[in-house]
């Protein structure tokens, strides 16, 4: 079966670009947190799993950051899945072992299909300040909305 692909381009706002780049460092220093709670724990002789890391970090999580109260959910919740299956991925052979994320020179965008139980009306001041933003599709009258985060990736910027 061929793999199928869409391609939309993204025509954010200022204060979107400002809040996608907000929402990359999120994203970046839960998963940075999580390794390092993940390592102190294997260090401890304990067995580390992601959903158990992920209640450690609820617990604190608006006490130590107070602005993630700003921030979709999507962006410090999301690392805790990605850094389970990178540890996966590593135990089966596939992957060398997770290292911690640095602030990508050259950053892309990578957008994932909405995951919230929340309508979003374009054009909202919801939509507009939640990391939700409107892409123009190839197909006639059809907007998506969907979050986006940004990711590191080595090499040039693809377009």
């Amino acid at each position: 079966m061929p793999t199928l692909a869409h391609k939309i381009r993204l025509h954010p706002t200022p204060d979107q670009i400002q809040y996608f780049k907000q929402a990359a460092g999120t994203t970046r220093m839960v998963w940075n947190w999580a390794l390092d709670a993940w390592n102190q724990q294997e260090v401890a002789g304990q067995h580390p799993n992601a959903y158990a890391l992920k209640k450690q970090f609820n617990t604190i999580k608006y006490q130590q950051f107070p602005w993630l109260h700003t921030m979709h959910r999507d962006a410090h919740s999301q690392p805790f899945a990605d850094l389970g299956e990178a540890w996966r991925r590593f135990l089966t052979g596939q992957n060398d072992r997770p290292v911690f994320k640095k602030k990508a020179k050259r950053p892309r965008v990578s957008i994932s299909p909405m995951t919230s139980s929340r309508s979003w009306v374009p054009g909202s001041p919801a939509a507009a300040t939640s990391g939700l933003s409107r892409f123009r599709s190839r197909s006639p009258n059809r907007t998506i909305i969907v979050p986006v985060r940004r990711t590191a990736r080595k090499g040039p910027m693809s377009a």
